[in-house]
């Protein structure tokens, strides 16, 4: 039991459990013979990272009142050498490579940005400490509770205040919702005959093409309809606020309006054929999910449901 909240019998089980995974990732494979590094690296951060981080946003927050820092050079230096090891292990590295090298030649996250990285998802999760003290309470208590402490670590590296940040529903849709129908070619060259075919089996669709991309830094989508000759186009904000992926679920919304309007405007199509470029999108319209981007996702699934077309 450890009384004193200290975390030091936590690191060394976490030291031991950490090391058996190692070892068994070692009787994988070699440089040379077993297992491909990219698979080994999968078993890494699939296994043991979970086993290096689990309650990271306790422990590595236990010394903010009596350190000022969050943990110890000591809890680092562990973490680091474990790391290291299967870092060696998974590119046959010899002992003397260092641990930034090791790193970059695995791309692993070194170990400070692990523990920065789940310190801002549990503070996404939880949500910032709301309530601000008055000036007395502030001389009262002159040293910061860890929970605040980390808001502030997180403002003064992140920039953004964490209380903008996206909220990302649970889900979007009810599991019996069904998307519209989708089609994903293996490769280029197939894609380019069934589109052909498309135009030529279906001449009284309506026939849309999207696309969302990045360009000086700032995020834009479009979609263009070849049966009525429209454009619709958005801007999603810089690389700072909005993603690529956004523009692309974006450029989707904007083609079933196109289908909306026309269909307001009393042509009797039966079928809108939308095209994109981007395999993520189309997944995720299929299947909307509860992640970034997820506003557009439910745009494109209500525009979806509410029109008449067959999509």
């Amino acid at each position: 039991m450890d009384s004193t909240l200290t975390w030091k019998q936590h690191i060394d089980e976490i030291q031991r459990k950490v090391t058996k995974t190692v070892n068994a990732l070692s009787s994988l494979g070699g440089s040379t013979w077993g297992v491909a590094m990219r698979e080994m690296r999968k078993i890494y951060k699939g296994v043991a990272v979970p086993q290096m981080m689990y309650a990271c946003s306790a422990w590595s927050n236990a010394n903010w009142r009596t350190r000022d820092k969050p943990y110890t050079e000591r809890t680092l230096s562990k973490l680091q050498s474990l790391q290291a090891r299967a870092s060696r292990v998974i590119s046959g590295a010899y002992k003397a490579a260092s641990i930034p090298a090791l790193d970059v030649e695995t791309y692993l996250l070194p170990v400070e940005q692990q523990i920065f990285k789940h310190n801002v998802d549990t503070l996404g999760r939880v949500g910032p400490a709301e309530r601000r003290h008055t000036e007395e309470e502030a001389r009262r208590n002159k040293k910061k509770s860890p929970r605040r402490a980390i808001e502030q670590a997180i403002r003064d590296r992140q920039g953004p205040d964490i209380r903008r940040q996206e909220h990302i529903v649970p889900y979007i849709v009810p599991p019996w919702w069904q998307g519209p129908q989708t089609f994903i070619e293996t490769n280029t060259e197939e894609a380019q005959i069934k589109h052909e075919q498309i135009i030529q089996d279906e001449p009284d669709a309506v026939h849309i093409y999207t696309d969302g991309s990045g360009i000086g830094g700032h995020i834009g989508a479009a979609a263009v309809c070849t049966t009525t000759q429209e454009t619709k186009s958005a801007y999603m904000g810089d690389d700072t606020t909005s993603t690529v992926y956004a523009g692309e679920l974006q450029g989707i919304s904007l083609a079933l309006q196109i289908a909306q309007e026309d269909r307001s405007r009393g042509n009797s199509r039966s079928k809108v054929l939308i095209y994109t470029d981007n395999q993520a999108a189309i997944r995720s319209t299929a299947k909307p999910k509860g992640k970034s981007g997820h506003t557009c996702s439910q745009a494109s699934q209500n525009r979806s449901t509410n029109s008449n077309y067959k999509v």
